[in-house]
């Protein structure tokens, strides 16, 4: 009886961790990682240039789906989608002379309190220390390799168009 415990223990525990193991897809030029099965939270969503993102929440880390792929991203959970002031979509910018048809920015790696109370942040605004771009462009979806850091950058408060410039403009 014991041995059939024991294997049985075994047989539930590479079903658990076999099924769990990411698997590779390519989109585009870049490669991504598509996470299976999916325990996502969904934190935020978008629609621009014919396409919807989503930001997900995954032990801590963020991803952007875009379809069935999933991009990892460099801010820890949640993300958000930055959002023109007084606007309850995310901002997305159009640089041609790079061929891009879209700029967003997504902000993560929460503020600390102290943080929030020497920039006197309210507790229902929404603000990370971390911001990475997204960029459409020929029909492909990229993550910028560049990541903002040691800022405070708000959901609802916008940002400078330099960091869309900027993220848009990135060497590849």
């Amino acid at each position: 009886m014991k041995r059939f415990e024991a294997l049985m223990a075994v047989a539930a525990y590479l079903l658990v961790f076999t099924s769990c193991r990411p698997t590779v897809e390519p989109a585009g030029s870049q490669e991504t990682t598509a996470l299976v099965p999916a325990t996502l939270l969904v934190t935020d969503s978008a629609a621009v240039s014919s396409r919807s993102f989503e930001l997900l929440s995954r032990n801590g880390e963020c991803v952007l789906r875009t379809g069935s792929v999933n991009h990892p991203l460099a801010p820890k959970a949640p993300c958000y989608f930055v959002r023109s002031p007084g606007k309850e979509t995310a901002w997305s910018i159009e640089y041609s002379d790079v061929k891009t048809t879209a700029t967003l920015i997504v902000i993560g790696t929460p503020v600390s309190e102290s943080a929030r109370k020497t920039w006197n942040l309210l507790p229902n605004v929404v603000c990370g220390g971390e911001a990475q771009g997204v960029l459409v462009r020929d029909g492909a979806v990229f993550v910028t390799k560049s990541v903002r850091k040691g800022g405070i950058y708000c959901r609802d408060m916008g940002i400078d168009e330099k960091e869309f410039y900027s993220f848009a403009h990135e060497k590849r």
